[in-house]
């Protein structure tokens, strides 16, 4: 694995994104991976016109992931499920949770062309 995350894998994940063809009603997840003013920030969206991950925050997301870099690796490695953070209190969610549950399906996509990126 490359030094994770980084502006390069971002863009590997928007590429793959982009040729996927996956599109939705409209859904925006930020990610703020670090706790200082260091944070390494990115999102993914999706609506109508396809998918994409950009770096930085988005305009106005969905929902918003902030948790520290340990976290996030340990999520990225398997050694920690997502759900089980949240419950734990190593990620914090702010914004519309509710809709994760909405889009549970577009996640999964985005999740499987994401996971493939390393």
């Amino acid at each position: 694995m490359d030094s994770w995350p980084s502006t390069e894998w971002v863009q590997r994940c928007d590429e793959a994104l982009r040729r996927s063809e996956l599109t939705g009603d409209g859904l925006c997840v930020e990610h703020i991976i670090g706790t200082d003013d260091r944070a390494f920030r990115y999102h993914v969206s999706v609506d109508a016109s396809g998918a994409h991950a950009g770096i930085g925050s988005a305009d106005e997301p969905t929902v918003t992931f902030y948790q520290s870099h340990e976290t996030a690796q340990a999520i990225r490695a398997g050694r920690l499920g997502a759900g089980e953070a949240v419950l734990l209190g190593r990620v914090d969610v702010r914004g519309d949770a509710a809709a994760l549950v909405a889009h549970r399906a577009t996640l999964r996509a985005v999740d499987a062309v994401m996971g493939a990126i390393d």
